[in-house]
């Protein structure tokens, strides 16, 4: 998945997966499904160490603004391209 460069301060995310069902086990509509606000690092563009001290590299769990990014397909799975300044806590 090399194929690409991620320009400025912009990293890759895979988000979480939406769960499908409840926890009690009904399969929940796509209407009522909330999109995860939860994901991975996967690539981070050439700038992003220049935001400062985040500790905000590859394999970190994060959590974002909901309004954030454009969802893109790469090697036919689907992404989220964001700024790293939509990044609201990195987990540890």
């Amino acid at each position: 998945m090399k194929n690409f460069i991620l320009l400025g301060t912009r990293v890759l995310v895979k988000q979480k997966e939406i769960k499908e069902q409840s926890q009690g086990g009904i399969i929940l509509p796509t209407t009522s499904q909330t999109k995860p606000l939860e994901g991975t690092i996967i690539a981070i563009g050439e700038r992003v160490q220049e935001l400062g001290p985040f500790n905000i590299r590859v394999g970190r769990r994060i959590l974002f603004d909901p309004f954030a990014g454009v969802e893109v397909t790469l090697d036919e799975e689907a992404f989220l391209v964001m700024d790293a300044e939509d990044i609201i806590l990195i987990f540890k």
